[in-house]
């Protein structure tokens, strides 16, 4: 199992070095796309210190990332596709191939951090952009403009395949995110009857999270926009009365 994965066209200067830390259970899982992998991962410097950079353990929850997804380092994707269940290994990672960790690992910080995470783009004007806003990280900020060679310890912790779980709503197509609605709707309105508001509220929030995604890709006032507005009505009366019953009146007033 352990060996060199070359990821990319040039070996000398884009290449994966696997050492297996425990070898894990069972044969390798098919990670057909959208297969969840919920995973721990370590991050450390290759200096003397050995500096951590970020642990997920420190959350208690696992990191997850769904294949195929386009997950904002390709790497990744490629290196877990490698491990069993229950399998921990090190993979050293050349840094052309890691350009963009600062962002996942700002992103990380901030949801460990209770703060509600920010989506950055990756491509070339977003990366000058963060450089001049900061990252808020000293260290993510000189990795960012200077990046180098990281180490990464995964430990993958459950698989779960394609239609064995609810997709969240970025994960999804339009179309997947167009039939969940009146499944998130029936969900609510039974939460709601059995005196579960805050769960129905949640149920009719997300329903109207996917409808409003998927008006902005359409024109406004525009047929296919109207439809789309008008499912958002009885939601938006449901959603209102359950924060209504939580004395919860802002959102009301919205």
């Amino acid at each position: 199992m352990a060996g060199k994965m070359i990821i990319g066209p040039d070996a000398d200067n884009c290449g994966v070095q696997k050492k297996v830390l425990y070898p894990g259970v069972g044969e390798l899982p098919d990670y057909s796309p959208n297969t969840k992998i919920h995973f721990h991962f370590r991050t450390l410097r290759r200096n003397d210190d050995r500096t951590v950079l970020d642990d997920t353990k420190n959350s208690k929850k696992p990191f997850e990332l769904i294949v195929g997804k386009k997950f904002k380092l390709d790497c990744w994707e490629l290196c877990l596709k490698t491990m069993r269940l229950n399998e921990v290994a090190q993979f050293s990672v050349h840094k052309s191939l890691v350009v963009s960790y600062p962002i996942v690992a700002k992103q990380l910080r901030d949801i460990i951090a209770g703060r509600q995470p920010q989506e950055h783009r990756t491509h070339c004007c977003g990366m000058m952009a963060l450089q001049q806003m900061g990252l808020g990280h000293a260290d993510l900020e000189q990795m960012l403009k200077e990046p180098e060679d990281l180490d990464f310890i995964f430990e993958v912790c459950k698989i779960d395949y394609a239609g064995d779980y609810r997709k969240d709503a970025w994960a999804m197509d339009e179309e997947e995110k167009l039939s969940q609605v009146p499944v998130l709707r029936d969900e609510g309105n039974r939460l709601y009857k059995a005196g579960d508001i805050a769960g129905a509220a949640q149920k009719y929030g997300e329903a109207l999270t996917n409808l409003e995604q998927l008006c902005l890709r359409e024109k406004p006032g525009d047929e296919e926009y109207l439809v789309l507005d008008r499912q958002k009505i009885p939601l938006l009366l449901n959603f209102s009365q359950c924060r209504l019953l939580q004395k919860d009146y802002y959102p009301v007033i919205e």
